[in-house]
């Protein structure tokens, strides 16, 4: 069962994606004065809120029962929730180096082990 593992990981709005640019407000990003940082997580909210609106709005607007797409606690599904359930991934992935390609620059794949992602994070 994955459930030992799901209860493990940080709960939505929760404390632990204080730290994350991801959910810093304009103000706060802004504050930062480091143009990368601001760059990058601008163009995260922005793919998010790109895929949002692509493929999860069509869903709900389809469904007559909105309960497919909710947290255990019934929080609904949102922009918001898609930009904490992206941040809760890629703060965990590895990226492992693959073979070189014959032609081409090496090869990375990001992958999500369950326990060891916990190796940098409290939960």
């Amino acid at each position: 069962s994955r459930e030992p593992y799901i209860q493990m990981l940080p709960e939505f709005n929760g404390s632990d994606s204080l730290g994350s640019t991801d959910f810093f407000g304009d103000a706060a990003l802004e504050a930062l004065q480091h143009p990368m940082i601001q760059e990058e997580t601008l163009e995260r909210r922005s793919k998010t809120a790109a895929r949002f609106e692509r493929d999860v709005e069509p869903l709900l607007s389809g469904l007559s029962d909105g309960k497919l797409f909710t947290l255990p606690d019934g929080t609904p599904a949102s922009e918001r929730v898609l930009a904490w359930a992206v941040w809760l991934i890629t703060s965990r992935v590895l990226t492992v180096q693959g073979p070189i390609p014959e032609r081409g620059s090496p090869v990375g794949y990001r992958l999500m082990i369950p326990l060891l992602d916990m190796c940098n994070h409290d939960r």
